[in-house]
């Protein structure tokens, strides 16, 4: 080919863009399994619905661990222009990880095998979900998160790590967690979306929904259930790690004895979900709490947040749970290992997700064969376990479906509903965050921002199997029209209200 005529296919292809394959943009979300079902739902709808293409590894796409999600192809002859890769790991990593720019795992859009799968998929937009499997070992690409989900305000977050110690070299390079939590606050994280702001915040941005919690009492093989928990018996139950089973019913005389106790299962370091539930009986966000690990006969092994540190048997209806003890003082966060809170002893750790706490809480106890240790001194009847649970984790508003033999407790009497939340008489709730930091470029933040006003506005209460709530496990409740939980609104997690009229 001679100089000219190289010169004119040079000038040719730049004066038709088209023919080039457009450029992809890749973004890598993380943290909180409590809206991943929304907030998976609304990048479907972005990225074109049923024509989205996505595959994910996990039950279902909606409840995936790790999920590559595309709008069209990917490969040399791809059509794709955007592509989200997700690893969801919690909401405390989350902010640690987008605020430090610690690399993760996230399932590599380049990998041959990962886009068959993604190429051959179908997904559908009503209800939201479908998708492909990945590979059983998919190819993963260390980056790091650009966004992430969160449950709990990124400076209470950081208030949860200031106890922590750090032991090795971390991103950012904080030596002490009083360190590192100052370097997630001088982040300055930004809230993503604009659908929803709250009132008297005086900016443009809004939190993307509430997320209700419950307190649920485990297996209790067909006994008549307690019916109620108070902000002095959480209390009680979170510093101690039992309480008697007569504390919690809101009627005397009931079938329990003063010698039948339950003990606090809960989540590890990694999760909003403990945030909330410690804040909410006003214990604040460094509180050292006794929560225990159980092991069981014909337990499983499987958790729903990918190689967690803790790995642990999470048991399930058809086990029993054979013995207890409070968590050994090796607990860290599940991405970052040298993170840990080893100096504030046995107790602080808990179950890497909250599918795996409503697991634990479905055993049937062997009442006649439980052993361990830290059993209250006053335990002379039957052993029980109770635990904090998202509503999707807990089940529908109002009882406990996922718990197998189990019954979610009303807060102070209040019975948890979207009214409840909304006229502010159930108050164990939280509002869904999605943080960014500042320097995230626009073309990202230009994919971003639309997604979180929809998960504001349609999808905050899509449940697991793409539908909106009500149904079995809805994610949460949608903000109402001026960005709060109806008539009031806080700034902390378990928080005072403000009144919005």
């Amino acid at each position: 080919m001679n100089l000219l005529k190289t010169l004119t296919v040079g000038v040719l292809a730049a004066a038709i863009p088209s023919m080039a394959p457009a450029a992809l943009t890749v973004i890598h979300i993380t943290g909180s399994t409590a809206f991943r079902a929304p907030t998976t739902a609304a990048i479907i709808n972005a990225l074109g619905g049923s024509s989205c293409k996505a595959a994910y590894a996990g039950s279902s796409l909606l409840k995936a661990t790790s999920a590559i999600l595309a709008n069209g192809t990917l490969g040399a002859s791809g059509t794709a222009t955007i592509a989200f890769e997700a690893n969801w790991t919690g909401s405390l990593s989350g902010v640690v990880d987008v605020a430090t720019q610690n690399p993760l795992a996230f399932p590599d859009e380049t990998n041959s095998a990962n886009q068959t799968a993604l190429n051959g998929s179908t997904v559908t937009s009503s209800p939201y979900g479908g998708g492909a499997a990945l590979p059983a070992s998919f190819a993963v690409a260390t980056l790091a998160p650009d966004v992430c989900m969160s449950d709990a305000f990124a400076s209470s977050a950081a208030s949860a790590l200031a106890t922590a110690q750090i032991s090795g070299s971390i991103t950012g390079g904080a030596t002490t967690g009083s360190q590192l939590a100052a370097q997630i606050n001088a982040a300055a994280l930004q809230e993503a979306g604009s659908a929803s702001p709250i009132v008297g915040s005086g900016t443009s941005t809004g939190y993307l929904g509430i997320v209700p919690f419950q307190w649920v009492i485990g297996n209790l093989s067909g006994v008549t259930a307690p019916t109620n928990i108070t902000q002095q018996a959480a209390t009680f139950l979170i510093k101690n790690g039992y309480i008697p089973m007569s504390m919690l019913s809101k009627v005397s005389g009931d079938s329990f004895s003063s010698g039948d106790f339950a003990y606090l299962v809960g989540r590890n370091e990694d999760s909003g979900t403990r945030i909330d539930a410690f804040a909410e009986p006003q214990l604040g966000f460094v509180q050292n709490p006794q929560q225990y690990l159980l092991t069981f006969s014909g337990g499983t092994n499987t958790t729903d947040i990918p190689t967690p540190t803790d790995f642990t048997q999470i048991g399930g209806s058809t086990a029993l749970v054979e013995t207890m003890n409070t968590w050994p003082a090796s607990a860290s966060l599940n991405t970052e290992p040298h993170i840990n809170w080893s100096n504030a002893g046995g107790g602080h750790g808990g179950y890497a997700g909250g599918g795996d706490v409503a697991s634990v809480l479905s055993t049937p106890v062997d009442q006649n064969n439980i052993g361990g240790s830290g059993f209250a001194g006053e335990n002379s009847g039957k052993v029980y376990f109770i635990g904090y649970l998202g509503i999707s984790d807990s089940g529908a508003f109002g009882n406990a479906t996922k718990v197998t033999g189990g019954q979610a407790l009303t807060n102070n009497g209040v019975i948890a509903s979207t009214a409840g939340v909304q006229n502010g008489s159930y108050s164990f709730w939280s509002y869904e965050h999605m943080y960014y930091l500042s320097s995230l470029s626009t073309t990202a933040k230009n994919i971003i921002n639309p997604i979180a006003n929809s998960i504001a506005t349609t999808y905050a209460n899509y449940d697991s199997g793409g539908a909106s709530a009500p149904t079995t496990d809805a994610a949460g409740v949608i903000l109402s029209t001026n960005g709060t939980a109806g008539t009031v609104s806080r700034t902390v997690e378990g928080g005072f209200y403000q009144l919005n009229y």
